[in-house]
C-alpha cells in the first residue's frame, strides 16, 4: 500500500483524504483555548478533531468542572483561522463563564436533547417590549445556543439579557434553544405599587419582641430595596396605605362620608394614604422616614382629626365641635384587599393611552400583618380574578408572620352552592361556587361560607429575626398564645419557678442508619432528630383510639375524617369549596382520660375555668374557630346551648398563629385573675420531655346533648362529608393510653408545598373547603373533603375534574416556572423583576366543554393576490418561503398577543382534540389537520394548519383556505350566568399632592372583549380598512415641544448672519417639519413630489386668537387642499433674462403671495415670505426645479435690488423671513395684486370674557375630514382615530388645526414587519407656546418609535428646543382613572383685581379672561399648552385630529417639562401635578447615561413649592398685580 502510494507521487491529481467517521456521542478531547476579541462566536479547527461535522453540539468545559458551568455550541461550517489557535472563544463568553486564555478545556460531543433548554429567562430593562416583539425575539433566538448572561440585540432596537437557562429544571450557564424552549420574560422596569395594610394587629408584637410596622420599615422594605440595587432595575414606584374602620351606629352622624356597608350590615370607611407616588427612587432613606411617620400618624388621622374636620365643614352649627375619638380599626382579614387591587388595575386597564416607552409591566405588592386568609364579596373576588388575569399582572402577598397552619392565601366567601342552572356551564366538571349564579331574595347570613384559594396571589412570609436566622431543622411555632405572651408574670411572683430543662439527647443506636442510602452526607445528629421524629409523628395505624375524659367550654377541632355511627343521618355531598355555618352556635365540652405516664409524672390537674370572652371567629360570620392542619385525637364532645355572642372579635386570619387580642379595656382588669391557673405555668417546669396528651376535666352541663364521634381505622376513611349527630346522653368513655397524633405527611406537605409566581400559581386544585387541612368542627352542616383530595399537584400533570377556573385561568401562567419554588423562600425575583405574562398555553379545553360552555360565530376576510398598500404588512420574501396569506395570519395573530392572547401549543389538556369543523356544524375544510405546534417559535409556520390563541373566557381559530382564498377566524365564547353588573365603590384617598382625605368614587367593570373590533382590526391587516377606531384600542402618546430653559446655540446662516433667539427657534420648527417629510410613508408605486417641504405656519398669536387671522387661516386651507401648489404642467416661462418689471408683475398676480402680514403685534405691509417665494419660482418657471436653486435665485434677486429685507438684518433666506418689493417695483405689483388678506381681532370695546365664547363649540366634534388627506395631495387613505368630519354647526366655521401623515419608522428595513405609525401634528406653531404632535399605533415595534423620537429630540435640541412627553388627557381628569394620582391646588391668598374695561387696556393680542393667572404663570416659566374650548371664538368651530374630548380649563407647561398646571381662575388659583411620563422617561435615560440632559433636571417639589409660596403670600402677590396695572396703557374715556 505504501509503495502504491509512492508510485504515485508525480501525478497531477489530487487525490482527497478519506472522510473520518462520525464520532459517537460522549466521546471528548483536550483542547488548547484561544480568546479573541475579532471573533462574535466560537471558531473551532475541524483538522484538529477528525469525526466532528458542521451541525454537531459540543460542550465546552474546564478541567474538573461539572457540566452545568460548561457551553455548549454548534459546530459551524470552516470558519476563519485564527492562527494556530485549535478553539477560539470571543471575550464576552470568556468573561462570562471565566475560561482562561491559553487554558486547557475539555471538548465533549453531546446530543441536542440533553443540552435543549427547557426553559430560558429574558431581563430587559429601561424599554417598552410588546407581546408581539417578544415573541419575534423568541422566534429569533431559535436553534441557538446561548449562555446565562449573554446581551441580545434584537433588530437594532432591542436589548436584553438572558439572566437564566434550565435544564430539566437545572439551572446551567449554557444551553441550546430548540422550539420547545419556554421564553420567560421579566421586566426591571415596570410600574410597582406596593400596599401597606394598617389593621389592629400592625401594632401587636411578633415572637422577637418587634412590632410588625416596625418590620416593613426596619427590615423587609430595606431588604426589598436592597435587591432591587443588586438587580439594577428602574421601576416606577408607588406606596400606598390602606385601611378599614368600622363604626358603631351611634357614630353614623359625626362620621358621615362615604360610609359602606359590609355584608352583616356594618358600617365601614376605606382610607388610602400614599406616600411615594410614581417615583423613580434613588436615595430611599427620606422616604422611609416619611413612611414610618406616616404609620405614626396613621391612626391619629382616620379615627381622630379626618372626622372632625369633616364634621366642622358640613356642620351648621356656629359653634366648635369637641374632637371624637370614633371608628375601629378593621382586623386583616376584613381589609380592603380586593378594592386595593381594582384601584391599581383602573389605570393599567388603558395602559395604552399615554404609552410609555420606558416601562413593560405592572407589579402589585401587598404587606399585611395577617396569615393570608381575608373574607371578600364574591362578586368583587369575580370581578377581581377575570381583571387580573385579564391584564396579565400578578399580585405578591407579604405576610409579616410565620407561616399559618392553614393555606395561604385564601379567600372566604359567601355564596349558594352550585344549582341546576349552572349545568351547562360546568358540564361534568366539579362545579366552581365562584362562577356560579347566586340565588334572588337569600338572605347573605342564610348562605354557607366557601373557601378558595387564589392562584393569581404569590404569598411569602417575612418571619425574619435578627436573633434567629432560617434553619430548616429547627421547629417553628405556628399557634401563639397572646393572653399568655401579654402576661405579667413578673406581677404573680412566679420567675422563680420557671425551669426549662433541656431535651435529653436521644441515644443513637446501631441500626440508627440502617437503611441509609450509601452517599447519604447527613450527619449523625441530624439523621437521630429525624429518626426520633419519625418514632413520634408515624402513622397512627394499630394505635388504640384514646378517648378525652374531662370538659371545656371552648371550641374545639376535629379531624376531618371523622365519621358518625349513624350513617342514614348523613346529609347529601356538599361542594369541596363549602363550609357552611349554623344558625345556632353551640359550644363543645368533651373529656379525655390523662395518660399514666403524665400522671405519674406530675399528678393531678386543677379544673380550667375558660375566660369570660367571646369567641373571636363569631364575629362576621365565621364558623367557630378555624380548622387546624393536622388531624387531632378523637373527642367525645357534648354541645350545649350558648348565648348569642356580641360581634367582632379576633381576626381569623391571626387565629391560626395566636390567641384572640383584648377587645375591651373593661375586661383587662380580671382577665389575669380569670386565665391565670395551675395549668398555664406547666410549661415553665421541669418535666420529662415526652410527647403526652393534656388530661383536661371541666364540668359541664347536666343533661347536654352529645353527639358521639369516633375515629375509624385509617383504611376505611370516607371521602364523603358527614354531618355531627345528635345523641342520647354520653355513655362512658373508654380509657386508654393517649397517643400522639399523627402529623408527619401533613407537616411535609405544607414544608414543600409549591407556591406560585406573583402572577398566578399554577393549577391549583379547587378541592377547598376550609384554608387548613383539616377542617372539621362540631357544627351540625359542616361539611368536609379528606385531605388527599386537597393535595396541591404540579402545573405539569393537571387533574382532569378541576373547575374551568383553575384548569383554564390559571394556567394561563404556566410557563414562566422553570423549576418548583416553594413556600419558604421569599420571591425575591417575582418582587423585582416582574414576569410577563407566557406566550404560550398548553390547555385546551375538551370537546364536550366546547359544545355546552361555548357559543362560536366566525368570519371571514378576503386575500387579495397583492396588499402592498397594508399598513402593517411588507412584501414577503420568497427565499423564506413566505406568503402573503401566511403573513397576514402571522399579523392576525401578532395583534392577539398584543391584547393578551396565548398560542394554545403542546401537548393539550387531557388530551383534547382541536374542534373541527364537522362538530361545531360549519362548512369543511378538507385541507385542514389538527397540528399541535411545540412552542412559540414553531407558531404560524405554514398556512396549512390553523392557529389556536386562548385568553380568559375566549379563544380564536385563524385558518385559510386556499381553493377560495380566504381567512376564516372563528371565535368561540364561553357562556357566563354570573352577573357582570359594574361595581361601585368609594373611599377616602389622600394622595401625595393633596391636603387632606378627599372623597374618590370609582367603578370597577368586568373585561368586555365582545365590543373589540375583531373584524375591523383584521380588515386593517389586510389593506381593506385604513382607519384606527377607538374599538381597537390602539396605542397613544403625545409630544410638546416647547421652548427649553437653556438658551439656544448660535447660529450663522451662509452669509454669515447670526440669527435672534426666537428666529433659531422657528429654524428648529423647520428642521422638525423636515424631519417629520423624511418619515413620511409613500405607497409602492406613488411618486412623491420632491420639491414639496412639510411645513408649519408660525406666528406670535395664541390659538385662540389665530383662527381670527385671515391670512393664516388662508395659508391653512391651503395646505389642507394638498399643500403647495406644483408645477404648472404647461408652465415655458423662464426667470433667467426677465426684467425685474415682468417679475414684479407676476408676483403681483400670484393671490397669496404678498400679503399685510403681523407679528408681534406690528403690522407688515405688503410683505412675501422667503419659503413661498421659493416655492412660486418652482411653480412658475421651468429652469427653476429645486429649492436650492430658488434660493441661489433669491439671493440673486435680493442683491440686484428688487426687493429687500423688512428689517435690512438679512439675506434672503428659505423660511420665515419677512421681505417686500423696492418702492419702484412696489406699484407694479399693487396694481396687480387681486387681493389683500387682513387681520381681524377682536374690538377693544367689546369685552371677550367669557360670555363671548362656546365651550362646546370646540373639539365637541373631532374627525379626520378633509385633515386626513395626505400633504402631498395624493389619494393616498391615511388611518385615523376619526373616520369623518364633523359637520360645523349652522352658521359656524370649522377650521381643522391639526395633520395627519402615515410615518414609516423602519426605513432600513430591518424588521419583515410593517413597521408603522400614524402621526397627527400641529401645523400653526407659536415659538412662544408649545407646539404638540401625537403618534397613534397598532403592532409596530416600540423600539423603533423611542428611537425615532429621540433622534427628533435630538436634532432640534440645538435650536433651543425639548420634546416633553405629555398626558393625552387635561389633568383635572387624571383622578377619574387613577385615584391615587390628583392634582395639587394652589389657592391665590390674594384673588385678581377686577379692572373696569380691562380689554381695552391690554396689547393688541392679549385676553383680558384670566389675564392675571396667565401673567403668574409666565412669570415662573410656565409655557402654554392647550387652551380652554371657552377661549374661542363663538363663531368658529375649531377641530384638531386627535383630540378627544375640549378641555374644560387652560393648560401651561413648565419650560422644564416636569410640571402641568391648568387655571381654574378666581380665588381657586391652579392644579399642579407632576408630569409622571417625562420624569420616568428622564429616569432611565440617566440611569444608561443616555438623553439630552446638558444637566441634572430641577426638582419637581422645588418647582411646586415655588409657585406654592408666591401664591400663598398675600404681599407678593399684590405687588405683582399693581406692577401688571401699572404697565397696562391708559383707559379709554
Amino acid at each position: 500500500m505504501a509503495q502504491a502510494m509512492h508510485s504515485r507521487k508525480r501525478s497531477a491529481t489530487i487525490v482527497a483524504a478519506p472522510r473520518a467517521p462520525p464520532l459517537s456521542y460522549g466521546s471528548s478531547k483536550a483542547f488548547v483555548v484561544c480568546i479573541h476579541d475579532v471573533v462574535h462566536e466560537v471558531v473551532f479547527n475541524h483538522d484538529s478533531w477528525p469525526g466532528i461535522f458542521p451541525g454537531d453540539y459540543i460542550l465546552l468545559n474546564a478541567p474538573q468542572k461539572d457540566d452545568a458551568s460548561a457551553f455548549v455550541f454548534r459546530v459551524a461550517a470552516e470558519g476563519p483561522r485564527l492562527g494556530t489557535s485549535q478553539v477560539a472563544i470571543p471575550v464576552s463568553i470568556a468573561s462570562k463563564l471565566n475560561f482562561q486564555n491559553h487554558s486547557e478545556v475539555i471538548l465533549t460531543k453531546v446530543e441536542k436533547e440533553s443540552v435543549s433548554a427547557d426553559t430560558i429567562e429574558i431581563y430587559f430593562r429601561d424599554q417598552y417590549l410588546g407581546r408581539s416583539e417578544m415573541w419575534r425575539l423568541a422566534s429569533s433566538q431559535n436553534d441557538k445556543c446561548v449562555y446565562a448572561g449573554q446581551q441580545v440585540v434584537f433588530l437594532g432596537c432591542i436589548t436584553a439579557t438572558i439572566q437564566a437557562v434550565y435544564i430539566n429544571g437545572r439551572p446551567v450557564s449554557s444551553g441550546c434553544v430548540t422550539t420547545k424552549t419556554k421564553i420567560v420574560y421579566r421586566s426591571l422596569s415596570a410600574r410597582s405599587i406596593i400596599f401597606i395594610q394598617l389593621c389592629r394587629e400592625l401594632w401587636d408584637f411578633s415572637d422577637d419582641g418587634e412590632r410588625y410596622y416596625e418590620k416593613i420599615v426596619h427590615s423587609f422594605l430595606p431588604k426589598l430595596i436592597e435587591r432591587w440595587r443588586e438587580m439594577e432595575s428602574n421601576h416606577v414606584v408607588s406606596i400606598v396605605l390602606m385601611s378599614r374602620v368600622y363604626y358603631d351606629n351611634s357614630e353614623i352622624e359625626y362620621a358621615a362620608g362615604p360610609l359602606l356597608q359590609d355584608e352583616q350590615g356594618e358600617w365601614y370607611k376605606d382610607f388610602y394614604k400614599v406616600v411615594v407616588d410614581l417615583e423613580v427612587v434613588r436615595d430611599w432613606k427620606p422616604h422611609l422616614v416619611s413612611i414610618k411617620e406616616a404609620l405614626w400618624d396613621f391612626q391619629r388621622d382616620i379615627l381622630l382629626t379626618h372626622h372632625w374636620h369633616h364634621y366642622c365643614r358640613t356642620s351648621e352649627s356656629s359653634e366648635m365641635p369637641a374632637a371624637r375619638l370614633v371608628g375601629r380599626l378593621s382586623y386583616a382579614h376584613e381589609g380592603p384587599i380586593l378594592e386595593a387591587l381594582n384601584l391599581a388595575l383602573n389605570p393599567t386597564e388603558a395602559h395604552y393611552i399615554d404609552r410609555s416607552f420606558s416601562l413593560t409591566g405592572c407589579s402589585m405588592l401587598i404587606i399585611t400583618p395577617g396569615a393570608g386568609h381575608f373574607h371578600v364579596s364574591k362578586q368583587l373576588l369575580r370581578l377581581t380574578t377575570t381583571r387580573v388575569l385579564d391584564q396579565g399582572f400578578g399580585v405578591d402577598l407579604v405576610c409579616l408572620t410565620k407561616a399559618p397552619l392553614h393555606r395561604a392565601p385564601i379567600f372566604s366567601f359567601r355564596s349558594t352552592r352550585p344549582g341546576s342552572k349552572d349545568k351547562e356551564l360546568f358540564g361534568n366538571r366539579i362545579p366552581d361556587p365562584l362562577w356560579a349564579a347566586e340565588e334572588s331574595g337569600r338572605d347573605i347570613n342564610e348562605k354557607p361560607i366557601f373557601w378558595w384559594e387564589p392562584f393569581w396571589v404569590c404569598v411569602s412570609f417575612w418571619d425574619y429575626q435578627w436573633d434567629l436566622p432560617f434553619r430548616e431543622d429547627r421547629f417553628a411555632p405556628r399557634a401563639k398564645m397572646h393572653e399568655i405572651q401579654m402576661l405579667g408574670l413578673l406581677e404573680h411572683d412566679i420567675s422563680s419557678s420557671i425551669a426549662i430543662p433541656y431535651l435529653e439527647e436521644p441515644k443513637v443506636e446501631a441500626d440508627a442508619t440502617a437503611g441509609d442510602p450509601p452517599n447519604d452526607t447527613k450527619s449523625p445528629k441530624l439523621r437521630a432528630r429525624e429518626k426520633f421524629d419519625s418514632n413520634i409523628f408515624a402513622s397512627h395505624k394499630a394505635r388504640p383510639v384514646p378517648t378525652f375524659r374531662g370538659s371545656i367550654n371552648v371550641p374545639a377541632f376535629a379531624s376531618s375524617v371523622a365519621t358518625l355511627d349513624a350513617p342514614s343521618q348523613l346529609q347529601p355531598p356538599l361542594s369541596p369549596f363549602e363550609h357552611t355555618t349554623p344558625r345556632r352556635k353551640p359550644s363543645i365540652s368533651f373529656s379525655q382520660a390523662p395518660s399514666p405516664v403524665h400522671t405519674a409524672a406530675r399528678g393531678p390537674k386543677d379544673p380550667i375555668k375558660e375566660s369570660p370572652k367571646e369567641n373571636p371567629l363569631h364575629r362576621r360570620g365565621f364558623p367557630e374557630a378555624l380548622p387546624q392542619v393536622a388531624p387531632s385525637p378523637p373527642m367525645t364532645p357534648s354541645i350545649d346551648a350558648r348565648p348569642h355572642l356580641p360581634p367582632r372579635s379576633h381576626s381569623p386570619s391571626q387565629a391560626s398563629i395566636r390567641s384572640e387580642a383584648s377587645t375591651g379595656s373593661r375586661r383587662r382588669e380580671t382577665r389575669a385573675q380569670s386565665t391565670f391557673t395551675s395549668w398555664l405555668l406547666m410549661p415553665f417546669r421541669s418535666g420529662p420531655s415526652q410527647p403526652e396528651a393534656a388530661p383536661v376535666s371541666v364540668p359541664r352541663k347536666e343533661n347536654a346533648p352529645l353527639p358521639e364521634v369516633t375515629r375509624p381505622p385509617p383504611p376505611q376513611i370516607k371521602t364523603v362529608p358527614m354531618p355531627i349527630k345528635r345523641t342520647p346522653p354520653r355513655p362512658e368513655p373508654v380509657q386508654s393510653v393517649s397517643q400522639p397524633i399523627a402529623i408527619k405527611a401533613h407537616r411535609a406537605h405544607h414544608t414543600l408545598r409549591l407556591e406560585e409566581e406573583p402572577s398566578l400559581a399554577l393549577a391549583r386544585t379547587s378541592i377547598r373547603e376550609s384554608p387548613v387541612s383539616s377542617p372539621n368542627q362540631f357544627d351540625e352542616s359542616v361539611t368536609f373533603v379528606p385531605r388527599r383530595m386537597s393535595t396541591q399537584p404540579p402545573p405539569s400533570q393537571p387533574f382532569t375534574t378541576l373547575p374551568h377556573s383553575y384548569a383554564s385561568l390559571a394556567r394561563r401562567w404556566q410557563h414562566i416556572f422553570s423549576a418548583p419554588v416553594y413556600q419558604h423562600p421569599i420571591k425575591w425575583k417575582s418582587m423585582g423583576a416582574p414576569a410577563c405574562l407566557p406566550l404560550t398555553i398548553d390547555f385546551f379545553p375538551p370537546k364536550e366543554e366546547l359544545d355546552s360552555s361555548y357559543h362560536v360565530t366566525e368570519y371571514e376576510i378576503l386575500v387579495p393576490p397583492e396588499m402592498s398598500s397594508s399598513l402593517l404588512l411588507r412584501k414577503p420574501s420568497e427565499r423564506d418561503g413566505e406568503s402573503w396569506p401566511l403573513l397576514l395570519m402571522r399579523e392576525m395573530a401578532a395583534l392577539r398577543l398584543a391584547q393578551g392572547f396565548q398560542f394554545v401549543v403542546g401537548s393539550l389538556h387531557n388530551d383534547a382534540p382541536m374542534p373541527d369543523d364537522k362538530v361545531l356544524g360549519v362548512r369543511p375544510r378538507s385541507s385542514l389537520t389538527t397540528y399541535r405546534p411545540d412552542g412559540v417559535a414553531d407558531a404560524v409556520k405554514s398556512t396549512d394548519y390553523p392557529v389556536y390563541l386562548t385568553m380568559s373566557n375566549q379563544i380564536h381559530r385563524i385558518s385559510y383556505d386556499p381553493v377560495e382564498q380566504i381567512i376564516q377566524v372563528r371565535r368561540y365564547m364561553r357562556r357566563t350566568t354570573h352577573s357582570t353588573e359594574p361595581f361601585s365603590y368609594k373611599c377616602l384617598v389622600w394622595p401625595k399632592l393633596g391636603d387632606g382625605y378627599t372623597e374618590a368614587s370609582s367603578t370597577f367593570n368586568f373585561p368586555n372583549h365582545d365590543h373589540y373590533g375583531w373584524n375591523r382590526m383584521d380588515m386593517l391587516i389586510a389593506g381593506h380598512e385604513h382607519t384606527l377606531a377607538d374599538s381597537l384600542q390602539y396605542w397613544r402618546t403625545r409630544f410638546l415641544v416647547i421652548p427649553s430653559e437653556h438658551p439656544p446655540k448660535e447660529v450663522r446662516v451662509a452669509s454669515g448672519e447670526l440669527l435672534s433667539d426666537e428666529e433659531i427657534r422657528l429654524l428648529g420648527i423647520d428642521r422638525l417639519a423636515e424631519l417629520f417629510a423624511k418619515a413620511r410613508w409613500s405607497r409602492p408605486g406613488e411618486k412623491s413630489d420632491a420639491s414639496h417641504v412639510t411645513r408649519f405656519l408660525p406666528t406670535c398669536l395664541d390659538p385662540s386668537l389665530c383662527v381670527l387671522d385671515e391670512n393664516l387661516i388662508a395659508q391653512l386651507n391651503e395646505l389642507h387642499e394638498g399643500g403647495s401648489k406644483k408645477k404648472k404642467r404647461k408652465s415655458e416661462k423662464t426667470i433667467d433674462g426677465l426684467p425685474f418689471n415682468a417679475i414684479a408683475v407676476a408676483m403681483g398676480e400670484e393671490p397669496t403671495l404678498i400679503k399685510d402680514r403681523n407679528w408681534q403685534r406690528t403690522i407688515y405691509a405688503d410683505t412675501f415670505i422667503g419659503h413661498d417665494f421659493i416655492s412660486w419660482l418652482i411653480r412658475e418657471f421651468k429652469d427653476v426645479t429645486s429649492r436650492d436653486q430658488g434660493l441661489d435665485w433669491g439671493s440673486r434677486l435680493l442683491r440686484e435690488g428688487l426687493f429687500e429685507h423688512c428689517s435690512g438684518r438679512h439675506g434672503f433666506l428659505d423660511g420665515y423671513y419677512f421681505y417686500r418689493l423696492k418702492s419702484e417695483y412696489a406699484a407694479l405689483a399693487s396694481n396687480h395684486k387681486r387681493t389683500r388678506g387682513t387681520f381681524q381681532l377682536p374690538s377693544r370695546h367689546t369685552s371677550d370674557d367669557a360670555s363671548g365664547f362656546a365651550p362646546e363649540g370646540l373639539l365637541s366634534r373631532h374627525g379626520s375630514g378633509h385633515g386626513s388627506g395626505p400633504v402631498s395631495g395624493t389619494n393616498t387613505p391615511i388611518m385615523s382615530p376619526r373616520s369623518a368630519a364633523p359637520s360645523p354647526a349652522r352658521g359656524r366655521r370649522s377650521v381643522l388645526m391639526s395633520q395627519t401623515m402615515i410615518i414609516d419608522v423602519d426605513p432600513g428595513k430591518r424588521s419583515s414587519h410593517g413597521e408603522r405609525a400614524l402621526l397627527h401634528h400641529d401645523l400653526i406653531q407659536n415659538p412662544a407656546t408649545a407646539f404638540h404632535f401625537e403618534i397613534n399605533w397598532i403592532g409596530t415595534t416600540a423600539g423603533f418609535l423611542h428611537d425615532l423620537i429621540q433622534r427628533w429630540g435630538q436634532a432640534i435640541d440645538m435650536y433651543g428646543l425639548k420634546l416633553v412627553e405629555g398626558y393625552v388627557d387635561q389633568i383635572a381628569n387624571i383622578q377619574s382613572k387613577n385615584v391615587f394620582q390628583s392634582c395639587f391646588p394652589i389657592r391665590l391668598a390674594l384673588p385678581p383685581p377686577v379692572i373696569p374695561n380691562l380689554s381695552g387696556r391690554l396689547p393688541e393680542g392679549a385676553k383680558a379672561q384670566l389675564y392675571f393667572e396667565h401673567a403668574i404663570l409666565r412669570e415662573f416659566g410656565y409655557i402654554l399648552d392647550i387652551e380652554a374650548a371657552d377661549r374661542y371664538p363663538e363663531s368658529i368651530d375649531v377641530v384638531y385630529s386627535y383630540r378627544h374630548t375640549p378641555f374644560a380649563y387652560s393648560q401651561f407647561v413648565h419650560q422644564s417639562g416636569i410640571a402641568f398646571v391648568q387655571v381654574i381662575g378666581g380665588q381657586e388659583g391652579f392644579r399642579w401635578i407632576t408630569n409622571r411620563l417625562y420624569v420616568a422617561s428622564t429616569s432611565s435615560q440617566m440611569a444608561n447615561g443616555q438623553g439630552m440632559q446638558r444637566q441634572e433636571p430641577p426638582s419637581w417639589n422645588n418647582i411646586r413649592l415655588d409657585l406654592y409660596n408666591f401664591c400663598s403670600d398675600a404681599v407678593k402677590l399684590k405687588a405683582f398685580y399693581d406692577k401688571l396695572t401699572q404697565s397696562l396703557r391708559p383707559e379709554f374715556l
